[in-house]
């Protein structure tokens, strides 16, 4: 009952949607989309329900692709997604077709975030020095230096960060859990600017081939 309700607002979900002769054609592949995404949903297959909905979602962004790819991704463990999922529906424009459809789809959305978002753990990182050239990554990817400092969102499971100057690393491995509020410090030892090259000295040049030997004066005899 859930899947003919959402999948009969995708008819037409869009309010500003053309005439252009590949209209149909979106909309029977969205439809489809749409079917297999919740039948893999209520199948427990949540990657490939995820695969299909995302699909038909980029396709026609309406609300109701939207909760149901939420709520896959919040089944696979992708917190931090499905919370910006959820919060992409909120902000969708209601279409002209089913509408209630859709605000019902919503309010589901707010609900189900609602939810969601005490649940997602968040990581504070903490690097004492970040001047000349440090660079700080989370899961290997490289994090703005204006997020440290502040609750980070951060998925259930292992994560790890590090902190890097020039050849200095350092690193830690965090478990995250469902609630948790970490604190994570990482010191770099203290910069030290690099040595002023020093240029060696200019050989000296050879006289000439041939050249007379320098004179040296001689003391005089008194």
């Amino acid at each position: 009952m859930r899947a003919a309700l959402v999948v009969s607002a995708l008819l037409l979900a869009s309010a500003t949607a053309s005439a252009q002769p590949d209209d149909e054609t979106i909309r029977a592949t969205v439809r489809t989309l749409g079917y297999e995404g919740i039948t893999h949903y209520e199948a427990g297959d949540y990657a490939a329900a995820l695969d299909r909905l995302d699909r038909a979602y980029v396709l026609i962004a309406v609300p109701t692709l939207g909760l149901w790819s939420a709520r896959a991704l919040a089944k696979l463990g992708r917190w931090v997604e499905a919370s910006e999922r959820y919060f992409d529906v909120l902000r969708l424009p209601l279409p002209e077709l089913e509408p209630e459809v859709h605000a019902h789809a919503q309010a589901e959305a707010k609900t189900e975030r609602d939810a969601l978002e005490p649940r997602i753990p968040r990581l504070t990182l903490r690097v004492p020095d970040t001047a000349h050239g440090v660079t700080v990554t989370l899961d290997e990817r490289p994090i703005a230096l204006e997020l440290l400092d502040a609750p980070i969102p951060v998925d259930p499971g292992e994560h790890l960060v590090a902190a890097m100057r020039d050849e200095q690393r350092v690193a830690q491995n965090v478990t995250a859990s469902e609630g948790d509020r970490l604190e994570v410090t990482l010191s770099l030892p203290p910069w030290q600017p690099p040595e002023p090259a020093v240029s060696p000295p200019l050989p000296t040049a050879a006289p000439p081939a041939g050249a007379a030997p320098p004179h040296h004066a001689q003391p005089s005899a008194r």
